[in-house]
């Protein structure tokens, strides 16, 4: 971290870019027909963001630079996606197995944004919102495995 020569000007903070917290969870569900159903849901507070400040500084006209994550996003829950897969498997008659699967990646297709510290938590009165997107889009895979 940076500070323009007082190491101890912003205290501890915690580190830029890493959560305060981060729930994944995943689960697999039989379904009839022989078809098979899984999911993942990923929830969390989003990524802590830094302080760029400008203008009168105490330093005498030095660039104070905080880049340690004194900021996190306004919601609670901040990134958000959900992954779902549905999967059949084929027997073939001489042992071997197919399986025919089918994704969908960001089902409901959240945006999940991302901060950067020369654009959200910067300046003197700084915004704590950026345009800036993290993950994909929602979008889909088709697939075919076989197993000898």
């Amino acid at each position: 971290m940076f500070n323009a020569g007082e190491q101890d000007a912003y205290g501890w903070q915690p580190v830029t870019g890493l959560e305060k917290w981060r729930f994944v969870g995943t689960g697999i569900v039989g379904l009839p027909l022989g078809f098979r159903g899984s999911t993942t849901v990923t929830l969390a507070r989003g990524p802590r963001f830094g302080h760029v400040t400008f203008g009168n500084q105490p330093c005498g006209g030095c660039f104070p630079f905080n880049d340690a994550g004194v900021f996190s996003p306004r919601k609670a829950i901040a990134y958000k996606t959900v992954d779902a897969r549905l999967a059949k498997i084929f027997k073939t008659p001489w042992g071997h197995e197919v399986t025919a699967d089918f994704q969908v990646y960001n089902v409901f297709d959240w945006v999940n944004r991302t901060y950067s510290i020369w654009g959200a938590g910067s300046g003197d009165d700084p915004t704590l919102k950026e345009n800036g997107t993290v993950g994909n889009a929602r979008s889909f895979q088709a697939g075919l495995k076989y197993e000898f």
